[in-house]
């Protein structure tokens, strides 16, 4: 087999992060699909290493069958650049209204909405704080705005001193989470926007002396084994499954199928101990 060849039967996948949980499941999805149909996986971790800004990306585009981004680690205008080309691309837990490619998301709206009737309905919670994502990102911006649509839906007070920023990242989370609690205000529930979030959010809060769950409920997005081992109540999604259905939608494109849209994966409450 040549190597232009070679090249045709590649898939691209641009990630901020390939060892980070919620990436590493997506890129296992795109694996099980990817591999099975003799595709080759390159995999751009633009981000990756700690850096503040993420480098340029290193694929030659133009050689690869089909293309993946995850999250909106890049630009908007480089999506638009490789989309006029007419390159099969599937975005993953991302999405670009004026374009039409194709995106495959958790349905943060059904989620949120399923934690927050959660608390409130069968848990009985009325003071809720909330551990936000990145809002840069598409996942930070639904799930926040979900939230604030369900606490109305419920005629609960929103207070936004009980929105502390987390961006996604267990360290701000933490440092949020501690300066909440030195102001000592009521509250009966924390709900994090993702299961790492809730998980080091459980775990400051039992350092701190809180009974959980009979005092406070903590609940987070997300599903894996962190969560699990944890005892952490989610809202949990099947994020390998994620990969895989992007993985089919791009095959699926290159195969010469127009696919257009959004798919959205459902959402279920994943009772455990926090709550």
């Amino acid at each position: 087999m040549g190597s232009l060849e070679r090249a045709v039967r590649t898939i691209g996948v641009i990630t901020n992060d390939r060892f980070g949980d919620f990436q590493h499941m997506i890129i296992q999805g795109l694996k099980n699909v990817f591999e099975a149909h003799t595709y080759a996986i390159v995999i751009d971790p633009i981000a990756e290493g700690g850096g503040t800004q993420p480098r340029n990306i290193s694929l030659n585009v133009a050689r690869l069958s089909g293309l993946i981004v995850i999250a909106n680690i890049v630009a908007d205008d480089f999506l638009r650049q490789v989309h006029i080309t007419g390159k099969p691309m599937v975005l993953v837990s991302h999405q670009v209204p004026d374009m039409h490619i194709p995106a495959v998301m958790v349905d943060n709206r059904e989620g949120i909405g399923r934690m927050v009737d959660f608390l409130v309905d069968e848990c009985g919670s009325r003071q809720i704080v909330y551990i936000q994502g990145n809002l840069n990102q598409v996942d930070g911006q639904q799930r926040t705005a979900a939230f604030i649509e369900s606490i109305q839906r419920h005629d609960l007070d929103i207070d936004p001193t009980y929105f502390l920023r987390g961006d996604f990242e267990t360290e701000i989370a933490a440092e949020s989470l501690q300066a909440f609690l030195k102001q000592r205000r009521p509250f009966d529930a924390i709900a994090a926007a993702d299961y790492r979030m809730g998980v080091i959010a459980a775990r400051l809060l039992r350092k701190a002396r809180y009974a959980i769950p009979d005092a406070v409920r903590v609940v987070g997005f997300g599903d894996g084994q962190d969560a699990a081992q944890a005892g952490l109540t989610t809202v949990g999604v099947d994020v390998v499954r994620l990969g895989e259905r992007a993985a089919y939608q791009l095959i699926g494109q290159m195969d010469g199928m127009e696919i257009l849209g959004t798919t959205l994966l459902s959402t279920v409450i994943l009772r455990r101990e926090t709550a």
